[in-house]
């Protein structure tokens, strides 16, 4: 099995949830994990560890910002664990078509087609034609 973790600054893990849930319903492969202005680097790792551990399933991150502070601290951790995978700024759009096909895909082809579909759903409107 695999599970998405989606990890960001803020409430943005609470955010979400609340997004896919509205549209998608109760989703039981995602966790969600906020990154609160009074948590401290190392309690945004051990929360993360505490998910890894807890079962031997394929886990994703899911980060807002590539490169900040939940992407690094996820990045790092594929050091120490081998069933993880990270991948920063996806939109919504991605994520809800993926997670309906979570079980027929691996791991690195959820990751590519997160990546795609979020270039792909970026659309400009231009009613002033600029």
């Amino acid at each position: 099995m695999k599970k998405l973790i989606i990890t960001g600054h803020g409430k943005y893990g609470s955010a979400i949830k609340e997004v896919i849930e509205f549209i998608a319903g109760d989703q039981l492969n995602i966790i969600y994990c906020d990154f609160l202005g009074n948590q401290s680097e190392k309690d945004l790792e051990n929360q993360y560890i505490a998910i890894i551990e807890e079962s031997d399933d394929e886990k994703i991150f899911i980060c807002d910002i590539p490169g900040a502070t939940p992407f690094r601290i996820a990045a790092m951790l594929t050091k120490k664990y081998n069933n993880i995978y990270v991948i920063g700024g996806v939109n919504v759009s991605a994520i809800l078509e993926i997670i309906f096909h979570l079980e027929n895909l691996n791991a690195n082809e959820i990751l590519k087609d997160l990546e795609n579909i979020t270039k792909k759903t970026v659309i400009r409107f231009n009613a002033k034609g600029v």
